[in-house]
């Protein structure tokens, strides 16, 4: 999802990846539980080419899974 519209000037996030981080059940319901994740246009292209478990994989490996940084550049992608 793009936001750059919504992020403050000179922010690197640009737009925001969409993760299921659980299932569960409540009063009856189910219910995902989602987190929204900032990305960079540059991620937000790798994205689209090698799909979002590719770039799951490496923000968990470069350590900035589940955490969203408005000053974060973007991660290292080869």
């Amino acid at each position: 999802m793009d936001i750059s519209g919504a992020v403050p000037p000179g922010s690197a996030i640009q737009g925001l990846l969409f993760q299921t981080f659980d299932c569960f059940e409540l009063f009856g319901k189910y219910f995902d539980l989602r987190l929204c994740i900032g990305i960079t246009q540059e991620e937000l292209g790798f994205k689209l080419t090698h799909g979002h478990e590719r770039l799951t994989e490496l923000f968990k490996q470069r350590g900035v899974f589940p955490f969203t940084d408005l000053d974060r550049q973007s991660i290292s992608l080869s």
